[in-house]
This record gives structure tokens, sequence and C-alpha cells, in this order.
């Protein structure tokens, strides 16, 4: 599968009853990748004045929207069709065929990726961007690390595999092996972030502090992706255990 880079400068967690009462029809998360979804998400990035947008998750009873500025166009479906014969009806909007043709429609005006958003009266709006960075192929093997649910070249508009392209991507794409997750022959750092340490020590003369797995750019990760020996959330307590209140280490704030 290809992958593209998209700066989305707002990505917020929108309830299903949000989205459904912009479209009714968007009322499942399993209808994440649906033309309903993808208008209901359109639509709620431009009223926070964005002028696309794109559901990146789906899970716990929200759907993960990225909002993103664009130039957007509407373009007729014999236009599309032109580009790629399997997008003949805008209720095609959201398979490969229409992205491959929406993809090519925004080349021809200049940019290197697109989108559509929402379709009317035989027209799709289409929204236009220059990616951060070219598409790169990434391996179904390793893209299932990210989301089992991504296991077959043909998910590759629904749902799981839209939400591992995500996952991938924000992980600052440190994933170097070719043949998906291999060990130590393939290396998705994470980055453990980590809270104060207590001032005060607990019944087992232990210190706590707190320690989130996320990726570089603050996306909190699965424990399935983070080395868990580096959790380091208790150690005993650095002077003769009184339970009484003892200095903040030096080591108060450390990233791996």
């Amino acid at each position: 599968m290809y992958t593209a880079w998209l700066e989305a400068p707002r990505y917020e967690e929108v309830p299903i009853s949000t989205l459904s009462t912009i479209s009714s029809r968007c009322n499942s998360l399993s209808k994440a990748t649906t033309t309903h979804c993808v208008h209901a998400a359109h639509v709620w990035c431009l009223q926070r004045n964005y002028k696309a947008g794109i559901i990146q998750e789906s899970d716990n009873g929200v759907f993960g929207v990225g909002c993103f500025d664009a130039f957007t166009t509407w373009v007729q479906i014999p236009t599309l069709t032109a580009r790629d014969y399997g997008c003949n009806g805008v209720e095609r909007m959201q398979t490969i065929s229409c992205m491959k043709a929406v993809k090519l429609q925004c080349a021809s005006l200049g940019f290197s990726g697109g989108l559509p958003q929402t379709w009317s009266n035989g027209g799709v709006k289409i929204a236009c961007v220059n990616t951060l960075r070219s598409m790169v192929e990434v391996t179904l093997a390793t893209l299932k690390r990210y989301h089992s649910g991504c296991d077959n070249a043909y998910k590759a508009m629904h749902s799981p595999c839209r939400s591992a392209a995500h996952r991938y991507v924000t992980d600052a794409h440190r994933c170097t092996c070719k043949d998906g997750y291999t060990g130590s022959d393939c290396e998705v750092p994470p980055l453990w972030t980590y809270g104060a340490w207590s001032t005060t020590c607990n019944s087992q003369c232990l210190q706590t502090r707190t320690a989130r797995c996320e990726s570089a750019t603050g996306i909190i990760l699965s424990d399935s992706l983070c080395n868990l020996a580096n959790r380091e959330t208790t150690r005993p307590c650095p002077s003769s255990c009184s339970r009484d209140v003892v200095p903040p280490a030096s080591d108060d704030w450390v990233p791996w």
C-alpha cells in the first residue's frame, strides 16, 4: 500500500452523535469511510474554519477527525471516470479507484495529493494539497503491526487500514524494515515520557511517577507498540524509608 504525509493542524476525537447530527446516516463507527461520514467530517471541519477533513481513527465511540487547509474544487464524475474507469459514480467516492482519480486530478492542477470530501448533483468536491513527503510503499505486514485488521490490500480504504496508515505516519515514520516487524531488524522506537517522582514514599517504601508511551507527535500508543521494560513507574525511596517527604530526583523528566 502507499502512504503519504499530510499535515492536519487540528486533530480531535469527535463523538458519533456529533457527526450524526450533520449526516444522519453517519451513525456508526463501522461507517467511518462511507461517503456520509466523510461528508460529515468535511462539514465539521468547515465549521472550524478549515477547508477539508478526514476521519483517521474510529474507536471507543468516537471518530478521530483531522482538519486541514487545501485547495478545493468541484469535479464532475465523467472527469474522474476518465482518470480511472472504476470511479463512475458519487457512491464510489471512497473507493480505491476514486482515490486514484482524485489524486490524478489534483496532480493535473499542480498538487501532489488529494482527497474527496463530499458530493452533489453528480459531482465530487475534492481537496488538493501538497503532501509533506512523497508517497511511500508500506507493506501490509508493517501496517498490520499498527492495526491487526489491516490484513488485506482490498481493505486499503477501510477503517482498519486508514487507522494503521495514520498511526504509521504519526509514529515519526521510524519503521525501517521492508518486510514488517521482525524484531531487531525493524525499529519503531516510541518515546516514554515521565512525570515527576512523588515526593513521598508509599506504604511499600516506593516512589511513584506517571509514564506515557507516545509517538514522536504525542499520540499515546498501545502497550503492544511499547517496550514495557521502560515503563518504570516505581523505584525504592532514595533514603531510609520513613514515608516522609523525600527530595525529588534529578531525572524527573526523562524521554527515552
